[in-house]
């Protein structure tokens, strides 16, 4: 498997400051970080003084993934498997249809961390994960507390969850084997190709477990839709659907309970959380933060109730209206 990284080298180098790895969620790439100038978390700390390295897991982006995955992404005339930058330093998807997020726990994110303190000669990074890429890094974390990690920055990371949970959660978990069936003939790519064409005009209900719809210009969302989106693997989405099902975050197998596991963590850890995400609910996340093994830790709640001008979503958190000035800094 070949793994993608954008590097932003920073504007002007301050060597106090270790380089920091941003790591996108499910079915999300590395472009979430970068979709426009004015609402580029990447950029902004690149502007900043920090060196940032931006990966797509694999399966994602620019990383290798299946073949059928790059012939769907046409269907939104998205072309970008068609770099050829792209088709000569990654490996083929051809026969690589299948893998769970164990994979970008035990593999992916080694891999990263090897490639970034290599690259830049820093014993350690901050990671900033969103959604499964935070998920994926407390995983990481609790069993390796001596990771080469400084500190962790967990937006909307999904941890904990009591059922019975909202509608939508609960029909998930309800209906796992049509939803299974649903992502393997359709994938993300009708709701990318409505996504790219209608921007905020069409709304489903499972979107409103992702995004607050009117905290995100129009335009932006038809761009969300257009570069951002990429399949689900079956594996993928079964381990997170086993999470819906039991509240807790496990391995595939079920012999690693990766939320018990957060009593371990020693890194300082900031959890970021929005008021009207509806899939890492804040108070779940609350419950997460009181677990936590990491003697520095905070955890801050972007809502109207807390003095910012939005309730901030699931996907808002980093590509909303005014979310380069409330939650950026």
């Amino acid at each position: 498997w070949s793994l993608h990284l954008l590097h932003y080298p920073p504007v002007k180098h301050n060597p106090k400051r270790v380089p920091i790895v941003l790591c996108h969620g499910l079915s999300h790439n590395n472009t979430y970080w970068d979709l426009a100038d004015n609402v580029s978390l990447a950029r902004y700390l690149q502007r900043r003084g920090y060196d940032v390295w931006s990966v797509s897991l694999r399966g994602a982006g620019q990383s290798t993934k299946p073949t059928l995955s790059q012939i769907r992404q046409l269907f939104r005339l998205n072309v970008s498997s068609l770099n050829p930058k792209g088709i000569v330093n990654r490996r083929p998807g051809l026969l690589r249809m299948n893998w769970t997020v164990d994979d970008h726990i035990n593999r992916d994110i080694p891999a990263i961390l090897d490639y970034v303190t290599g690259q830049t000669g820093y014993g350690q990074v901050v990671w900033v994960g969103h959604s499964m890429g935070a998920m994926i890094m407390f995983a990481w974390l609790g069993m390796h507390p001596d990771a080469p990690v400084q500190s962790f920055v967990a937006i909307a990371g999904p941890m904990y969850l009591e059922r019975p949970a909202n509608d939508w959660l609960e029909l998930l978990a309800r209906s796992a084997s049509i939803t299974q069936v649903g992502n393997l003939t359709g994938g993300t790519n009708l709701r990318a190709a409505v996504g790219v064409l209608a921007g905020n005009l069409i709304k489903t209900p499972v979107d409103q477990l992702f995004l607050n719809e009117s905290n995100v210009e129009p335009d932006l969302i038809r761009t969300f839709y257009y570069k951002n989106q990429d399949d689900i693997s079956p594996g993928q989405l079964d381990q997170l659907l086993q999470y819906v099902k039991r509240g807790h975050f496990t391995s595939y197998d079920n012999t690693i309970d990766y939320t018990d596991n957060v009593k371990k963590i020693k890194v300082p850890t900031l959890q970021i959380a929005g008021q009207l995400d509806n899939f890492a609910e804040p108070g779940f996340m609350a419950v997460i933060h009181n677990r936590l093994g990491a003697e520095k830790k905070q955890i801050r709640m972007f809502g109207k109730i807390n003095g910012y001008r939005a309730d901030y979503g699931h996907d808002d958190l980093i590509i909303g209206r005014y979310a380069r000035d409330e939650v950026y800094p």
